[in-house]
């Protein structure tokens, strides 16, 4: 594949950051600069890929979508191809057949999970638990490209939990940028809580799962339909997060109490364990390349 038939389409747009403490290259952009450091392996797998920076162009200059689609339709059909994602609802262009969509918004069809995640939390400061569970997040989700709302995951996990003391929430309404006193909220009451309440967004997820995860905190990941997990061929979620649906949410605080302080232990550990191989830039790429060898 030839870089340069899709440099229209890699956009790097100066903006703030979000989550509020990312530094450098987002997801799309980051695989890009590794491809071109890791072309020759990437390329052996047999895959070519689609250098697009989906969410800049979807928020930003969503008037190249149609250019896009035409160079898109313009690709030999027969070969193979991946693209890396991490905008909620992309890919939407009609691809060709035999394309591999790695994702990390889940909303697309038929997409290989990723990890929704940025550069690392910094200087994290290991505190002592004593919140048994948190949420610091909005309660409404951005529309999407068309112009269409989310559903009512996080309204009716607040409204269950609020009037439980052991539950510390703090929610506000969805906004593009986050003041430094509430990034600082977040990370104080997540280092300091045993569970953090991770509800999926507009998306199939969120970037609170492995926030969770950096912070010490075991992540409660609720989902609405089903649950949007990459690599679950390799690690066993349940090990290391508590998985809960939408209509469960009733049986949220029974299930979070009912985990021994073993059991808590060992699902800390997990974390450690697994963490930098799978929920870092550096070690999602290496899985994106393990996934394209492995369907050889």
């Amino acid at each position: 594949m030839k870089l340069k038939q899709f440099n229209e389409f890699i956009l790097e747009i100066e903006q703030s950051p979000y989550p509020p403490y990312h530094k450098g290259y987002y997801l799309e952009r980051y695989f890009i600069d590794f491809y071109i450091k890791n072309r020759k392996i990437i390329d052996d797998t047999g895959y070519q890929f689609l250098p697009i920076t989906w969410t800049d162009i979807y928020i930003h200059k969503p008037h190249l979508r149609g250019k896009l689609q035409e160079i898109i339709n313009s690709l030999d059909k027969e070969k193979k191809y991946f693209t890396v994602s991490q905008h909620d609802d992309a890919p939407l262009e009609i691809l060709p057949p035999h394309t591999v969509k790695f994702s990390a918004g889940g909303n697309a069809s038929n997409c290989v999970p990723i990890p929704l995640i940025c550069s690392p939390i910094e200087n994290i400061e290991k505190k002592e638990k004593d919140i048994f569970c948190s949420f610091v997040g909005s309660v409404n989700a951005p529309v999407n490209v068309f112009g269409e709302m989310g559903h009512n995951t996080r309204m009716k996990m607040l409204n269950n939990l609020k009037d439980k003391p052991e539950y510390i929430l703090k929610p506000r309404v969805w906004q593009t940028s986050i003041e430094e006193s509430r990034k600082n909220l977040f990370l104080d009451l997540t280092s300091r809580s045993k569970f953090t309440l991770c509800p999926r967004g507009y998306g199939a997820t969120s970037f609170r799962l492995y926030e969770a995860m950096q912070l010490n905190s075991i992540p409660v990941y609720i989902y609405y339909d089903k649950p949007y997990l990459p690599y679950k061929d390799k690690i066993d979620w349940n090990s290391f997060c508590v998985l809960i649906n939408f209509n469960d949410i009733d049986k949220l605080d029974e299930k979070l109490k009912s985990i021994t302080e073993e059991t808590y232990d060992k699902m800390l550990n997990k974390i450690s364990e697994i963490y930098q191989k799978y929920f870092t830039f550096e070690g999602m790429c290496n899985r994106i390349i393990e996934t394209l060898q492995e369907s050889i």
